[in-house]
């Protein structure tokens, strides 16, 4: 839990630096500025201009934080440096079964298939989102 909340703590002002230059961005742009001359509040031009504008980026870059973080952890695990037995981890799996691969490869192969499955699987996911989440204009 303690290594999983430092990763946390590390990997969130990226994503929110990130957030918030997508939304400076757009803020900048001329709708907005319509869209205060209109006299819209500020919820409404949170919710229906900004955050629509933002999502599919934001959504692309959380992916690719979650994927890094599970590659790192498993990374960790399997150098020593995760998490620690009776705790199981990928990783760990890897590194404990290693000296068996000639007798047992699929100890082995295993564990590294689901690092690989889910990184490629948050990666479609993430791709192919629904249109209307994706779109601005569904």
């Amino acid at each position: 839990p303690a290594l999983i909340l430092t990763l946390a703590v590390i990997y969130i002002p990226g994503a929110y630096r990130f957030a918030r230059a997508l939304a400076v961005n757009i803020n900048t742009m001329d709708f907005m500025t319509v869209a205060r001359v209109r006299g819209e509040s500020t919820a409404y031009l949170i919710g229906s201009e900004i955050l629509p504008n933002i999502i599919r980026p934001v959504l692309a870059d959380f992916g690719l934080r979650f994927v890094f973080i599970v590659l790192l952890l498993s990374g960790l695990s399997f150098l020593g440096l995760g998490l620690q037995p009776p705790l199981a981890d990928w990783g760990a799996l890897v590194r404990e079964n290693i000296g068996g691969l000639p007798f047992a490869a699929p100890a082995v192969v295993v564990p590294s298939l689901a690092i690989a499955s889910l990184t490629i699987s948050v990666n479609l996911l993430i791709d192919n989102l629904p249109q209307k989440i994706r779109d601005r204009d569904a």
